[in-house]
Order: C-alpha cells, then sequence, then structure tokens
C-alpha cells in the first residue's frame, strides 16, 4: 500500500489512547508529530472511538479538552505534510478506567449480562448498535475528511481505517438474546434428539434450554476452559465450550460483512482493517 501524498509506502502509527492526548500539553503533541514525520511515518491514527463527546461535536456542539486535543493533532499533522487516519470502533474499554475518559462510550445496543444487568458490550448483530457505528464513522469523515489519510493498492484509491478494534461478540441473555444463540443451536442439530446425545441431556424440546444448558460460563462459573480429557473424550463441557465459539464466529463474519457494506455506503473507498497500526 502506497501513501499518495508522499508517494511512498504507507507508514502508519497509532498515537494517543486512554489519557492521551487530552492531558498532554500542545508543545509535546507538536514535537511527537513532528519526530514521528523525520522518522518516516506519513500516517498517525487517532484514538476516534464512539464516545459521547465526539458525537457532540458532530452536531456542532464545543470541542471537549479530548476532542480539541485531537484536533490540535490533526493540524499538527497537516502542518508537517503528513496524513491522519481514524481508530474508529472499539468496545471503549477506556472508559472503564476511573479518571482517564469521562465522556460515556456510545454502545447503540448493548447485551444483557446473566444476571439481567446491562453487559456494557455491543450487541453485534443489533441494528441499533451498527446504526450508531456507521453514524460515528460518517461524522469522522463528515467533519475531518479532507485531511485523512489516501493510500493506494491493488490500482485503486483507498481511506484506510481501523473500522474495528479486537472485536468479541458476546452473548446476551435477555429473551431476544437466547431466542438467537437457541435457532443457531438448532440449525447446527436440527432436533433435540441429536442436542440431547451430544450434551448428554434430556429434553424435550429446545424452548427448555436455560443459559446454564447452554452457555459455558453459566454452566461452569470460575471455568474458562475445558480440560485436556475433556476435549478427549469429547464431554459436553468441551462441546458447549466449542460450540460458543464456533456462534461467535458465525455472529461476526455476518456483523463484518453487513458493516462492510454500510460504511462503503458511506464512501466506497473507506479501506476497511480491523487493527491496523
Amino acid at each position: 500500500m502506497k501513501d499518495k501524498k508522499t508517494d511512498q509506502p504507507f507508514m502508519n502509527v497509532w498515537f494517543g489512547n486512554f489519557y492521551r492526548p487530552a492531558f498532554d500539553d500542545k508543545e509535546f503533541v507538536r514535537d511527537s508529530v513532528r519526530m514521528l514525520k523525520e522518522l518516516g511515518f506519513n500516517s498517525v491514527m487517532l484514538d476516534s472511538k464512539a464516545w459521547e463527546d465526539l458525537r457532540e461535536r458532530f452536531k456542532g456542539g464545543a470541542a471537549s479538552e479530548y476532542v480539541e486535543q485531537q484536533e490540535y493533532m490533526m493540524e499538527q499533522c497537516v502542518e508537517n505534510g503528513i496524513s491522519y487516519n481514524f481508530l474508529a470502533l472499539y468496545l471503549n474499554g477506556d472508559n472503564l478506567y476511573p479518571n482517564i475518559r469521562f465522556s460515556p462510550p456510545i454502545y447503540g445496543e448493548s447485551v444483557t449480562a446473566p444476571d439481567g444487568s446491562d453487559g456494557r458490550w455491543y450487541k453485534y448483530w443489533s441494528d441499533r448498535a451498527k446504526d450508531s457505528m456507521t453514524e460515528h464513522i460518517s461524522g469522522l469523515m463528515r467533519l475531518y475528511g479532507k485531511n485523512v489519510t489516501v493510500a493506494e493498492t491493488g490500482g485503486r484509491e483507498v481511506l484506510p481505517t481501523c473500522t474495528m478494534w479486537d472485536p468479541i461478540a458476546a452473548p446476551s441473555f435477555d429473551e431476544e438474546g437466547r431466542n438467537r444463540y437457541i435457532s443457531w443451536l438448532i440449525g447446527k442439530y436440527g432436533s433435540i434428539g441429536s442436542f440431547n446425545a451430544v450434551y448428554n441431556t434430556m429434553f424435550a424440546g429446545f424452548d427448555e434450554l436455560k443459559k446454564e444448558d447452554y452457555w459455558y460460563s453459566c454452566a461452569y462459573p470460575g471455568s474458562a476452559v475445558y480440560t485436556k480429557r475433556e476435549l478427549e473424550e469429547n464431554s459436553p463441557a468441551a462441546v458447549m465450550w466449542i460450540d460458543n465459539m464456533k456462534w461467535r464466529i458465525d455472529e461476526l463474519r455476518g456483523y463484518f460483512k453487513d458493516m462492510q457494506q454500510r460504511i462503503h455506503g458511506i464512501d466506497e473507498r473507506i479501506y476497511t482493517v480491523p487493527d491496523m497500526a
């Protein structure tokens, strides 16, 4: 991939996370961007995840301390002849650290935890969650897209964008989430008899399953994964864990397929890349 502004190979560095750059002074930011240019980087990836203060900025609101400094980073990139791109989506774990990131993350729709509380995790299959993600990327491109990185790969012009960082699909233990997973089990096993044979159970129908009957962390609290012996014996514990992981894979495949279409609807040049740094 070649950076079009410098006509050099695309060299990208992630600058800013957690409390940075909000609590850095401008001299540090200015000197850091200049040194990145001297080191040969031609693109800076900004930590621009879906927080409420960015959404307010998209609507014309005042810049928070964090957003103000990030805009200053963009200015310094332009002054130094390099471009920037975005780490646009993630679960915003930064907000779990007290006194670091004060602006709440935007989930669109979150999963329900086993105890019925808010799971604080994207519901990856939810249209509301995906709409909020699409709106966020659209806002970034609309407000800050003038100087974003433009690269060339495979003979086409692209806008490299980290559209998701470290995605992990989580179950939701509300009725809708339970029904979704049960439907996946039905699709895999076909009949309750086939399910019973593998799980060593005696259910009359899939409607009888409780969370402890199909989700590993609920069935085996305190255990992170099956044992070597359980795997060798193809035990119900190993089968349940593997089914949970296969469901997660299927959910993410569907999520990426849908979100790629949504994001290309913003600008077909957006190059959807996970973990780009």
